[in-house]
């Protein structure tokens, strides 16, 4: 239900309007139903030894914590962390899921790393006090095998959530979220729980993981196409494509792992006819096999169609790494904003992220590139660009957490 709250306003009982100061309450609401099963496991632990001090040659020590160091968005987003120095932090990656891959080894080749999937919370905390992080970071939020639990009774100097989740956590032991000015702007600290750290861009996409010295030929496009998850497509959002797909003569074709599942399929396709889309204009396709498959199968699209209010991240960048443009709506949270930061970070020079404030700009901007394909095969490097420039993100990342550490009086 908290993910939901996020960006989703579909219910069993129907649309369910989820405000953002609506979705604070029920996060608040869960942090103090937890806080008080937290406290009675914890019983008899002091907490970890507060640092007021890093001086001379000692590391700042970061603690990582994630069920997502695996082939997984998050992953694809942390690529920065090589360029931490290793002289001034010392990182431990927490891992809390329960799925290992070739990735989980790359990150544990580079970093410390403790599985602590299932272990005992009071083993963990201790685990973690012991550790004497100066700086324990969340990348998962109330999302799946989380370990926000951990948060509630504090166990570093200075707490922090960032990049896996959309919104607050509703903790009020995590002092920030860390965010940028285009998916939080002046008022929205009145969404969060949490004091809102700005960092120039929130997001660095690990380019040579995805697509490596990969080149794409020209080719001819065809439809538009979207690779969001099921739960993100709304029926405004159908509504919107079966206008562009009317208006353009064009077909939408969605990809998706959920549209295996021949009753997700189905669910599609009757909510598409109720939303007025024509029979044959929304073409459901299997997933692809790999990576660069899907990067292809993106190079073939005119356009990629975002959802909202809940923006995609992952796929706005694969769309980018394929030179395809994507149309998004920018709107009044910090999930449907990521693709306005994505489009000003990537390449605000040349629009390849199509940003748009209205519906109806929206299906604009999709029936204009149906009809010209502007940008089919444009010059764009893309890691030239701020979005895929992980050295000077770690750099300010580094610099804020200085930054953080003596805002709660710790001498540097």
């Amino acid at each position: 239900m908290l993910w939901g709250s996020t960006h989703h306003q579909r219910g069993k009982g129907g649309i369910v309007k989820w405000t953002p100061e609506k979705t604070m309450l029920a996060h608040e609401d869960w942090a103090a139903r937890m806080r008080g099963t937290i406290g009675a496991a914890l019983g008899g632990i002091k907490g970890p030894v507060v640092r007021n001090k890093i001086a001379g040659n000692s590391q700042i020590s970061i603690g990582i914590v994630s069920p997502d160091f695996r082939d997984h968005s998050v992953a694809m987003f942390m690529g920065w962390l090589q360029h931490m120095d290793p002289h001034m932090h010392r990182v431990t990656l927490y891992h809390c899921g329960p799925t290992q891959d070739d990735v989980t080894d790359d990150f544990r080749a580079e970093f410390e790393m403790v599985d602590i999937f299932r272990k005992d919370l009071r083993h963990v905390c201790e685990m973690l006090d012991n550790a004497r992080h100066d700086v324990l970071v969340d990348l998962a939020g109330h999302t799946k095998d989380s370990g926000l639990v951990l948060f509630l009774a504090r166990r570093a100097t200075v707490q922090l959530s960032y990049l896996g989740y959309p919104g607050t956590t509703g903790v009020d032991t995590i002092d920030y979220k860390i965010v940028d000015w285009r998916t939080d702007p002046v008022g929205y600290h009145r969404h969060y729980t949490e004091i809102l750290w700005r960092l120039p861009w929130m997001l660095c996409y690990d380019l040579e993981s995805t697509i490596g010295e990969h080149q794409f030929a020209p080719l001819k496009r065809e439809d538009f196409g979207c690779c969001a998850t099921t739960a993100k497509i709304t029926d405004e959002v159908l509504r919107a494509w079966a206008d562009i797909t009317s208006r353009s003569c064009l077909k939408v074709r969605l990809k998706n792992r959920s549209t295996q599942d021949p009753g997700v399929c189905a669910s599609i396709m009757e909510r598409w006819g109720k939303a007025g889309g024509a029979p044959g204009s929304l073409i459901i396709v299997p997933p692809t096999r790999t990576r660069i498959e899907h990067l292809h199968w993106m190079h073939r699209r005119i356009a990629m169609l975002d959802t909202w209010p809940y923006n995609g991240t992952t796929v706005t960048c694969e769309a980018l790494c394929a030179r395809t443009p994507v149309v998004t709506l920018v709107g009044d949270r910090h999930a449907a904003r990521v693709g306005y930061s994505i489009a000003s970070a990537a390449a605000p020079e040349y629009p390849l992220v199509i940003t748009t404030n209205t519906v109806d700009e929206y299906v604009i901007e999709g029936i204009d590139h149906g009809r010209d394909c502007r940008y089919t095969e444009a010059e764009f490097r893309l890691d030239e660009t701020r979005l895929c420039d992980p050295v000077s993100f770690a750099n300010n990342f580094s610099r804020d957490i200085g930054m953080m550490l003596r805002a709660k009086g710790v001498d540097l």
